[in-house]
């Protein structure tokens, strides 16, 4: 009777060290276990959309073949707004709008080319300020998480010119004057007829995180036929350093 005592009562320790040691066990394995029902967010620079401006500077001041000699300091500004809709880790697709300045320095030591006069100015140039889009496909390298990374884009761009202008000054001496004094003439003439009102062309851009350069080629001229019968242009070529920002 005493020993079938002592095996209950062995039996009886050893079921409440195994419960009590397996009820231990469960316990450390939920407190360390990973919460996976959490929604993954759909927003951010390597999520499924992703929202930036992009800020820019541009040179426009190309040697071309034939055309206007446009001045060294040819030149643009501008801001884009961007959607990113990321189809595989490797793929995504690029929406931009936005606004663009430009102008186009005529340069003084060439010969000029019609509708401009071939008379020569101390600084002349023609401005344009645009409506701008395009549609990009861009491919990621390398693998990371939740950032920009490196890329490389394809795509189409166009703009819709809502307001030109043409713009010279020309300085003298008043030999009258005490001295001879300077004086400076200032014309600008705008709403200029003989530009097209929409420009299109392919863009190629590849980039680091938030910084990008960019190749823009105008497909179409930006000086209509009728005033340009030998087929004279402003610089095609847009090469752009761009900057853009998360929020």
């Amino acid at each position: 009777m005493r020993r079938k005592f002592s095996d209950i009562a062995l039996i009886f320790i050893a079921v409440f060290v195994f419960s009590t040691g397996k009820t231990e066990a469960q316990r450390v394995i939920y407190e360390n276990s990973t919460d996976t029902t959490a929604a993954i967010p759909k927003v951010g620079p390597n999520r499924l959309f992703f929202f930036f401006p992009t800020y820019y500077l541009c040179t426009e001041s190309f040697p071309v073949s034939y055309g206007y000699p446009a001045a060294f300091w040819s030149a643009g500004a501008g801001i884009d707004l961007n959607f990113k809709l990321k189809l595989w880790s490797w793929e995504s697709l690029v929406w931009s709008a936005g606004l663009r300045h430009d102008h186009f320095g005529i340069s003084q030591k060439q010969v000029k080319l019609p509708p401009l006069s071939p008379d020569r100015h101390k600084r002349e140039k023609i401005v344009t300020d645009n409506f701008t889009f395009s549609f990009s496909d861009r491919i990621n390298f390398g693998k990371r998480g939740n950032v920009i990374g490196a890329y490389a884009e394809f795509g189409v761009t166009g703009s819709c010119v809502f307001r030109t202008s043409y713009v010279y000054v020309d300085q003298y001496f008043d030999s009258n004057g005490p001295g001879g004094r300077q004086n400076k003439v200032k014309i600008k003439s705008t709403g200029l007829a003989y530009l097209e009102p929409f420009t299109y062309g392919p863009v190629f851009r590849i980039g680091m995180e938030y910084y990008s350069i960019s190749l823009q080629y105008r497909y179409n001229n930006l000086i209509r036929s009728a005033y340009s019968p030998n087929g004279q242009d402003l610089p095609k070529l847009m090469l752009s350093f761009e900057y853009s920002r998360a929020y």
